[in-house]
């Protein structure tokens, strides 16, 4: 899957990320918990 992000979102997310984790590790929990939060609303 291929997604374009908003200029700079890849500055912002590499600002952010801990120690041995990368931006795919990010935007995949982020996906998850917006998936968890959608599910639990019934959307």
């Amino acid at each position: 899957m291929v997604a374009r992000f908003a200029e700079g979102t890849f500055a912002r997310i590499n600002g952010v990320l801990t120690e041995g984790e990368d931006r795919t590790d990010l935007v995949r929990e982020a996906v998850d918990r917006e998936l968890r939060r959608r599910e639990r609303l019934g959307k």
